[in-house]
């Protein structure tokens, strides 16, 4: 049987630590955009640029993000 785990994350670029919210549960597109909003809200304080890159997942694709 095959098992899979899923994971948000973001890698701090001065010290190359992976940054990460604890899995819960599914992940859809509404999951996704609450990790992208608080990564967002962590990166304005610090005046911080970011890169993200995302894969093929559908909820990547979702509606929700398309604004």
């Amino acid at each position: 049987m095959r098992k899979s785990i899923s994971y948000f994350g973001a890698v701090r670029m001065p010290d190359g630590r992976l940054v990460t919210p604890k899995p819960e549960g599914y992940f859809d597109a509404k999951t996704c955009w609450r990790f992208l909003r608080k990564l967002r809200r962590a990166i304005c304080r610090r005046g911080r640029r970011v890169i993200v890159i995302v894969d093929n997942a559908k909820y990547h694709h979702a509606n929700l993000h398309r604004a």
